[in-house]
Order: C-alpha cells, then structure tokens, then sequence
C-alpha cells in the first residue's frame, strides 16, 4: 500500500514539471497575442518608414562656350576717328570720336544753334558677341541701339527699324579730312533726313 502510493505521488511529482511549462508557455504565447494587437501609449514614438534611395544626382554637363566679340570688326570704322566741325544754316555742329581700340569707340556731338540753344550726344560704337552696335545717347538719355548693317574702309551704315526717329543713321568719308553723316526716318508721316558735313579740326 504505500509502495503504491510512493509511486503515485512519483507520477505526480514527474507530471508536475510539464504542467507547469504548458502554462508558461501558454502565458507568453497570450501576452505576445495582447503586446501585438495593443496600441501603443500614448507619447510612444514610433518607428518612421525607411526613407526610398535618392537618385544620384546627375553630373552637369559643360555648357558650350559663349560667343566672343570681335575687336577687329570696327576696323573699317577708323576713317571716323578724329574731332570734326562744320557749320549749315547758322548752326555750329561739331563731333569727337575716339579710334577704336579692343573692339570700342567712344564719341560726342554737339550742336550749338543760331538762336544759342544747344544739343549734345554721348555716342559710342562696341563689338558685342551679336555684331556690332551704334549706341546713342542724347542728352545723356538711356542709350538706343543701331546694328551696324554695312562697314567699308570709307563707309558705314547703322539701322533700327523698330525706333521712331531715325531709324537708320550713315557715316562716309568724303577725302581724308571731311567727313558726312546723315540720319533718316520716319516723322509726323514722311520721311525726315538731316545731314551734317565736316572738316577735321587741326
């Protein structure tokens, strides 16, 4: 008799351990459960999605080299150089140009009038990367622009036709020390046309 119950209370004993690992097992098994479908509390930070990959940025390609203006190309135009006066109809004129050096020649005009009214133009002539260009300026206004459509050793023409008056302004030369330029365009519905002729001042 109590060889029978030593050995049950053995069997007891043994099943005992394994009982008390199912229920362990079964403890955690239900707290992940509850862990998983929990919200998490309130402050909690949470963990923010992976950023996707950047592209790699993309290496600039080199731009193509700006056009460069041409010194040269006021060459034909040093028939101007010089200081030059005349006088027509009691008005006294006279205009100053700088040779042209690095592709620039700078110059100015006045006019002196018989009624002693005077007019007077800052002028310049500069090779830009687009051609060259006749810029004016009278009485010091902000500077209108002529493209310079014809050059000879002796000649040349300047044009705008999108300005009112003039739209097209020529210089020649008339021997080595007379000089003629003439402006022209458009005004109050004909064709208007002044003309200057000079000697170079010595």
């Amino acid at each position: 008799m109590q060889d029978r119950a030593r050995t049950g209370r053995d069997d007891v004993g043994a099943a005992w351990p394994l009982a008390v690992w199912l229920v362990a097992l079964a403890a955690a098994a239900l707290l992940g459960f509850i862990l998983l479908i929990a919200p998490p509390p309130a402050g909690a930070a949470e963990t923010p999605p992976a950023e996707p990959a950047k592209p790699e940025p993309a290496v600039p390609k080199p731009e193509p080299a700006a056009p460069k203006a041409d010194p040269a190309a006021l060459a034909p135009l040093a028939f101007m150089a010089g200081c030059w006066e005349g006088e027509k109809d009691g008005t006294r004129s006279e205009e100053c140009w700088l040779a042209p050096v690095a592709g620039l020649m700078v110059g100015m005009h006045r006019d002196v009038f018989k009624n002693g009214r005077t007019m007077f133009e800052f002028l310049r002539i500069e090779a830009q990367p687009t051609g060259v260009f006749y810029l004016a300026s009278p009485r010091g206004a902000p500077a209108t622009s002529f493209g310079m459509v014809r050059a000879t050793d002796g000649r040349a023409e300047f044009v705008n036709p999108m300005h009112d008056y003039p739209q097209r302004i020529l210089y020649w030369a008339d021997g080595r020390d007379r000089l003629k330029a003439v402006v022209e365009g458009p005004s109050k519905g004909k064709v208007l046309r002044e003309e200057w002729t000079w000697t170079r001042r010595k």
